[in-house]
């Protein structure tokens, strides 16, 4: 039995450099991890993946006692004669084909949407085409809406602003997450998207992106006019070819991607405009300055994953600029909604301006004071202050652009 020992105890150590000690898993059943090939990690932590290993580094001292223990332990001969037949590429076979993403035709069939749907981010791409119509919306009743296709045919006109709109922000989202494979699989909230996981490859990936650019801005071009399709087709470029590779280089990378969130509503008052005026200005500063409570406080909580993947954001690279810039930009916010009362005022009469201003005024103070809270709170409570902050930004986003509706609407209907 010793000399079997002691040949099974050098197998596993050639298995482990830098004198680890190996416990092999038998029960391989792997949790939903990272695509392997996609993760960012040295050599020797990719061997240990392979061969799907625990691996607890020892101590001189503790590998001496462990080897000297091992003479005298009693294993099972059945555990040895399998230590000693294992090999590393075998072990793709124990484990099971749902853990490997080997599921028939029909359930791969029934995946597609719900993979569609994550690499198009369809919560975040819900968010894009609602502040697209919210524009819309608020240049139809006024007398600036004087587009021709828009006016000869509005319903087709939203209809195409809605979907060309949402393609081109699926394929700005699904080229975002192709460059960013290695740094996602290094992230708990981002360790689930298809790409990471291998649900869908990258030329796959790569395809749908081509084809709902394409679509998408073909869609504008042809149910709105140049200036949409323009839009559209900039912002796209802005989020893939700007925003996601300064990600790594610059925590200007937040300034970027608020000026992309800030040109949806653009596009949804030039569609029915053909033009931009001062109205639409105030929109997109509103959309511009409210991302950056929301998104402060959003990445606050996660920044050490932001860290741990290379990624230079505001609130893992200097706290207190974040905190600041939450509280300075939800007083913008607030200055910007007031602004526009002003505006509302002028053009369509003082009860829309009235109305306006304070229908918005609950939720600007009760973001600045969220936006004070994080900004004054010690650092064992900022986690629980950015939560509550991350919570008031969802709110006031939706009241205010509900409130700009309905003044304008409502001023709008002709008295009888």
């Amino acid at each position: 039995m010793a000399p079997l020992l002691q040949t099974t105890l050098q197998l596993l150590c050639k298995l482990q450099p830098k004198l680890s000690a190996v416990h092999l898993c038998y029960a391989c059943q792997p949790k939903v991890t990272p695509n392997p090939r996609y993760t960012v990690d040295s050599d020797h932590e990719k061997s240990k993946r392979q061969i799907t290993a625990i691996v607890r580094p020892l101590k001189a001292n503790e590998l001496q006692n462990t080897l000297s223990e091992a003479k005298y332990a009693v294993i099972s001969p059945n555990k040895v004669k399998a230590a000693v037949s294992f090999k590393p590429e075998t072990v793709g076979s124990q484990i099971p084909a749902a853990s490997l993403n080997l599921s028939d035709e029909g359930t791969q069939a029934r995946q597609w949407p719900a993979v569609f749907a994550a690499l198009s981010k369809a919560r975040l791409t819900g968010l894009v085409v609602s502040t697209a119509l919210a524009g819309c919306a608020l240049a139809a009743p006024t007398p600036f809406a004087t587009a021709t296709v828009f006016l000869s045919h509005p319903g087709t006109s939203l209809l195409g602003l809605c979907v060309g709109t949402g393609l081109t922000s699926a394929a700005a989202n699904t080229v975002n997450q192709m460059m960013e494979i290695p740094y996602d699989s290094q992230m708990k909230r981002t360790q689930s998207r298809p790409l990471v996981r291998g649900l869908i490859t990258p030329f796959q990936a790569g395809c749908f992106a081509f084809v709902s650019a394409v679509s998408g801005v073909g869609l504008l071009y042809a149910t709105t006019n140049t200036l949409v399709a323009c839009l559209g087709l900039g912002n796209m470029l802005l989020y893939t070819c700007i925003y996601t590779p300064l990600k790594r280089v610059s925590q200007l990378n937040t300034w970027v991607g608020s000026l992309v969130g800030a040109i949806p509503p653009l596009m949804g008052w030039a569609t029915a405009t053909g033009h931009l005026e001062w109205g639409s200005l105030i929109l997109a500063a509103l959309l511009f300055a409210w991302q950056f409570p929301h998104f402060m406080a959003l990445s606050w909580n996660v920044r050490g994953d932001y860290a741990r993947a290379g990624f230079v954001m505001t609130a893992n690279v200097n706290p207190a600029l974040a905190k600041r810039t939450s509280l300075r930009y939800a007083i913008v916010s607030g200055l910007v909604c007031l602004a526009g009362a002003g505006c509302s005022a002028v053009s369509l009469g003082p009860w829309a301006g009235w109305s306006l201003g304070l229908g918005t005024l609950p939720v600007n103070a009760a973001l600045v004071y969220y936006a004070y809270k994080f900004y004054k709170a010690s650092p064992d409570q900022s986690s629980s202050a950015a939560r509550q902050l991350f919570r008031a930004s969802l709110i006031h986003l939706p009241v205010c652009m509900t409130a700009m509706l309905i003044c304008t609407h409502w001023t709008a209907i002709p008295v009888v």
